[in-house]
């Protein structure tokens, strides 16, 4: 997977910030917390938003597996929550991961109604935008 920096909204482009190699996706949300109360909760300076999208040569079975995530959490109308960042994640991979900053990334499915609400554009594709915010207790 490869994240796109060419989404901003905040954090002047920070993220991402020692992301692990993989993303543990610990729970689901609806689609419409994220983008009432997640977007509303805090600054607007600490909230970012990227795009996940696969690299370029994906294997076959790793671009079908993500497709199928995909679909699975727009036909819910959910997005994934992995945390980031702090004490506890290192265990994810990747030097400087637990000293970063604790953050949420909420794996949105994107859709034209999303994409407006979040303030970016999009372009029908394979991927998921990202939003970047502190956890709810920091």
């Amino acid at each position: 997977l490869a994240a796109a920096l060419d989404e901003r909204r905040g954090l002047a482009g920070a993220e991402p910030v020692a992301w692990p190699a993989a993303l543990d996706v610990s729970l689901r949300v609806d689609v419409a917390y994220v983008l009432q109360a997640v977007l509303s909760a805090g600054p607007p300076d600490r909230i970012a938003v990227r795009r996940l999208a696969l690299a370029a040569g994906t294997h076959r079975a790793a671009r079908a597996a993500f497709i199928e995530f995909l679909n699975a959490l727009a036909s819910r109308r959910r997005a994934g929550v992995v945390e980031v960042g702090g004490a506890g994640s290192g265990a994810y991979g990747g030097p400087g991961v637990a000293s970063a900053p604790p953050r949420r990334l909420y794996l949105v499915p994107p859709s034209n109604s999303v994409a407006a609400r979040l303030g970016v554009e999009w372009a029908p594709m394979e991927s998921l935008f990202v939003v970047v915010a502190p956890p709810e207790n920091a």
